[in-house]
């Protein structure tokens, strides 16, 4: 059979087709509904189904074979079930309907495109028991999406045999699911078996609920962009012993919203290229991060309520034994308005915490917290690195040792306690820690080697600065000296300045001094007096050195003063030239050049200059050939010649002409040649 049309004035009853025989195999290219239908039922493969045009209707009870495609822009479809839709081998086929309610798939959707014409549209209780592969999905709202990816296969060779259970590695490959970019909702994504690739999930306000119960999202992007848009629960888990470390992972993939996420969860590792953003603006939450495994991607928000690495879906620690020793932190953290909590079980190494507004109240970190930056505009309130006693089942305390090389940039530390091994000694602790303000770049705590006495190392910073320079007086350089950290002693360190293309006490007033930081003061000045004039001489340049630190270490020991130049530039012209020629021997060409000052110069103007033919030539003996360079010292002469000899001769010809072209140094030319004119007398 081709095809089948089935029409009526409103609505037909019922329609079944019944095999004769089991062996029996229907195909029919298309079924064309021009009216509502009761119940349409055929058991075997459709390539087309569709509706007449500007039919409306609705069918509430469809079961079919393998559909390819369906076009019925104006029908409500409820309880349709397939044993397939789409093909493997036929892209771009459309599954457009009005609206639909609970639609099974008993195989694979393969290369559908999902679209309404209704402004409304909607997709609910949609289950997949294969998987979604190369598909598009468009619509108001999905409401339950369900893929099994565990369909039943019959073995044709032995029928009669219980159907055999595949399971797909990837489950949703290469789909995109767009829901209404503005108030588009997607309410619950379930993923049984398999991984998600290399799919998109963009609702416009919410999605409530996305799981995969055991695979890892790959490649892959969920995204709320609109305005009210917030996040859910998101679960990328695995069924199997955590152990084995063979699911739940987030490889390369993006989940972003422009309001707030609940719970974020994944049982493995999150990849460096992956990312988390809540990026609304101040009003963005992201309430709780939990993995399993190592975290190394990005989280950018307002505010995150809780990071916790190494902890099952519950908020429980993951139970150590000897082939899990805890999970890592090295990822990257940007909260606008601050963290409260980040709890890993493993070590916080290359990590970066940032808040430019707000504070960052607990970390914890148990194996260690080395090469990573803490960085907020109001304060730390608590660090604990180490063994926390009770938190962990050790195998062999006896070796156990957190290694801590931080730095944290605050208005205040509250505590800092760090348990660097076990061996029975107390915890070393360091309370109430003043380290300056963010907001002058010099408030460091450059943690190393805590010992119990609690010694720290310091360290300095000295900038380089640039200076305007005026045309008369004095202009004072004030270059900032930072100690990273208070400290109880007082610190000493020597400055001397050195000359470099400025000259001492012409240029800028020579300086050497020591500098001393007291008890309780962390930033000093050096004032240096730069020597103003009006000579133009270029940019120039000195150093401010530190030696001899007391108590201290110097992070850097030189600084560069640069004078910036405000003085005009001299000119440079010269004079075109026209004398006779002559009839025999030879004319001096003198061109007159003119250097006119706006101010003194301070260096010399170079004039490179060389004859080049015009109608006049070297070859017929016209003129002499010359170059050289005319050089205006400073303070010397203001005008000068260039001399040209010009041959004369007996030929009937009319004028000609040679150019002097120049190249100008340490000057502003005000043209770069001069003509000289050969005037014909013959």
């Amino acid at each position: 059979m081709e095809s089948l049309t089935i029409t009526g004035s409103s609505l037909a009853s019922s329609i079944s087709f019944d095999k004769v025989h089991e062996d029996a195999v229907w195909i029919l290219d298309q079924i064309l509904l021009n009216c509502s239908l009761g119940n349409l039922t055929f058991p075997g493969d459709i390539t087309s189904l569709e509706a007449g045009e500007n039919t409306i209707g609705i069918l509430p009870d469809i079961t079919l074979g393998q559909v390819g495609e369906v076009q019925m822009p104006k029908y409500y479809l409820f309880d349709f079930e397939a044993d397939g839709l789409g093909s493997a081998q036929t892209e771009d086929l459309s599954f457009n309907v009005a609206g639909l309610r609970n639609l099974t798939v008993h195989g694979d959707i393969r290369n559908v495109t999902f679209l309404s014409e209704g402004t409304y549209n909607y997709y609910r209780n949609i289950t997949v028991d294969g998987a979604i592969d190369d598909c598009t999905f468009y619509g108001y709202l999905l409401d339950n999406l369900l893929v099994r990816n565990q369909k039943e296969v019959i073995d044709p060779e032995n029928p009669d045999d219980p159907p055999d259970i595949v399971i797909e590695d990837i489950a949703v490959n290469q789909s995109n699911f767009f829901l209404n970019e503005l108030w588009g909702m997607l309410r619950n994504v379930t993923v049984r078996e398999g991984d998600v690739t290399e799919s998109t999930f963009s609702v416009g306000r919410y999605l409530n609920s996305f799981r995969i119960d055991n695979g890892n999202l790959e490649q892959s992007t969920l995204t709320a962009p609109g305005s009210y848009a917030n996040l859910g629960t998101i679960i990328v888990d695995r069924e199997i012993e955590w152990q084995e470390q063979s699911g739940g992972h987030v490889i390369d993939s993006t989940i972003n919203v422009n309001g707030s996420i609940r719970t974020f969860y994944a049982a493995g590792s999150f990849s460096e290229n992956s990312q988390i953003n809540a990026s609304g603006g101040l009003s963005s939450r992201i309430y709780a991060i939990t993995t399993g495994g190592d975290f190394e991607g990005t989280i950018n928000t307002s505010w995150i309520h809780q990071i916790k690495i190494g902890f099952d879906s519950a908020g429980k620690r993951l139970v150590e034994d000897q082939d899990f020793s805890g999970a890592d932190f090295s990822g990257s953290v940007y909260a606008t308005l601050g963290l409260y909590e980040l709890n890993v079980t493993g070590a916080i190494q290359d990590a970066l915490i940032y808040s430019n507004v707000g504070s960052v109240y607990n970390i914890y970190a148990e194996d260690g917290f080395t090469d990573s930056t803490v960085s907020v505009y109001r304060f730390v309130s608590r660090i604990v690195v180490g063994y926390f006693g009770g938190a962990r089942n050790l195998y062999n305390v006896a070796n156990y040792q957190a290694d801590i090389s931080l730095t944290v940039f605050a208005t205040l530390l509250g505590s800092l306690t760090y348990t660097g091994d076990y061996l029975g000694e107390l915890d070393e602790d360091f309370d109430v820690l003043y380290l300056g303000s963010i907001r002058d770049d010099f408030a460091s705590l450059e943690i190393q080697d805590v010992a119990i006495n609690g010694t720290l190392p310091e360290t300095w910073s000295l900038d380089n600065i640039p200076i305007d320079e005026t045309d008369s007086g004095v202009t004072t350089v004030k270059l900032s000296l930072g100690l990273t950290q208070f400290t109880y002693l007082p610190v000493t360190v020597d400055y001397v300045t050195v000359a470099g293309t400025a000259a001492e006490d012409v240029d800028y007033n020579a300086a050497a001094g020591t500098v001393t930081f007291y008890p309780g003061q962390t930033v000093k000045t050096i004032q240096i007096d730069v020597i103003n004039d009006d000579v133009y001489e270029g940019d120039e340049t000195f150093s401010v050195r530190l030696s001899n630190p007391q108590n201290t270490t110097l992070l850097d020991n030189e600084a560069t003063v640069t004078i910036m130049n405000n003085d005009m530039a001299p000119t440079v012209s010269i004079k075109n030239i026209s004398l006779p020629e002559g009839d025999s021997g030879n004319t001096t060409f003198s061109f007159e050049a003119s250097l006119e000052l706006s101010n003194p110069t301070g260096l010399p103007v170079n004039l490179t200059y060389e004859t080049t033919d015009q109608t006049a030539a070297l070859a017929d003996t016209d003129y002499q050939e010359t170059s050289g360079v005319l050089t205006f010292e400073p303070g010397g002469l203001l005008t000068q010649t260039i001399e040209v000899l010009v041959f004369g001769d007996t030929d009937a010809e009319s004028d000609e002409t040679f150019l002097l072209d120049l190249t100008i140094t340490n000057a502003t030319p005000l043209v770069l040649q001069a003509t000289g004119t050969i005037e014909d007398d013959d």
